[in-house]
């Protein structure tokens, strides 16, 4: 199992690196730096180099072929699929990937007798039916982009879910997970054609997570909710609400 951090400026992997979080990878998206604050580092392709004493790596993708970022919004996403692109995971079949706004409170490699390849660890968990899961007041973008897309009413799909399905009636309302490598690279292929539908909703930086949910279900894998081990702050440093009074304690 590898962890990654993704962070959108090199401050907040300083801050994150000042907690003491050794031998994760970091990816730095949405920012082109001119000059490293990380380290005495020239920024080449592969966009990548070694901390000194640990075993972190800083990865910078470059976008010059790809350019994924032409859809800023689409935050930690950027980051999954230069994973499921580019990076060579060789005999790893678990990746964990991560938002900078996270604070671990047990070490994570205690999880990995737990994983499985349906599996996908979680750390907050939430009913489906809660007003701010799938409610089609907030994410009508999505119903109709995988009903125009995959031909898929998501709404009927999530009522019909089966009771004996292990996790029916729950999801991790985050993009913080444990998972299979082969679901990583899936769910991206598969939420690749939607993005230019998604792109003209304002709200769509919220999408992602809910559609693994949707991926999930429609290919068999089942989450597990492990609290204990993580929790994440929300922080949300882009400010685009799901919901009008999401920012407006």
């Amino acid at each position: 199992m590898e962890i990654f951090i993704v962070a959108h400026n090199q401050d907040l992997i300083l801050n994150f690196k000042d907690g003491n979080y050794t031998n994760f990878h970091y990816i730095l998206v949405g920012e082109k730096p001119k000059y490293s604050k990380l380290g005495h580092h020239c920024f080449l392709p592969p966009y990548q180099f070694r901390i000194k004493k640990t075993n972190e790596i800083i990865y910078i993708p470059d976008y010059s072929f790809d350019n994924i970022e032409k859809y800023p919004n689409l935050l930690t996403f950027t980051a999954w699929y230069w994973l499921a692109k580019n990076y060579e995971f060789q005999d790893n079949d678990y990746v964990g990937i991560f938002e900078y706004d996270i604070k671990i409170h047990k070490d994570l490699s205690e999880l990995e007798p737990l994983l499985r390849p349906n599996r996908i660890v979680s750390f907050l968990q939430y009913p489906i039916t809660n007003q701010y899961s799938f409610n089609p007041e907030y994410i009508q973008g999505l119903i109709d982009s995988i009903k125009k897309v995959y031909h898929i009413d998501i709404i009927k799909l999530l009522d019909d879910y089966s009771a004996d399905t292990v996790d029916a009636f729950w999801w991790g309302p985050t993009t913080n997970h444990i998972m299979p490598v082969k679901f990583l690279k899936g769910f991206v292929d598969w939420y690749l054609k939607l993005i230019p539908e998604i792109v003209q909703y304002p709200n769509y930086p919220h999408f992602h997570e809910r559609a693994l949910k949707i991926y999930s279900i429609l290919n068999g894998y089942h989450n597990i909710y492990k609290p204990e081990y993580l929790t994440h702050e929300q922080l949300g440093s882009h400010r685009i609400p799901l919901f009008p009074e999401q920012f407006n304690p």
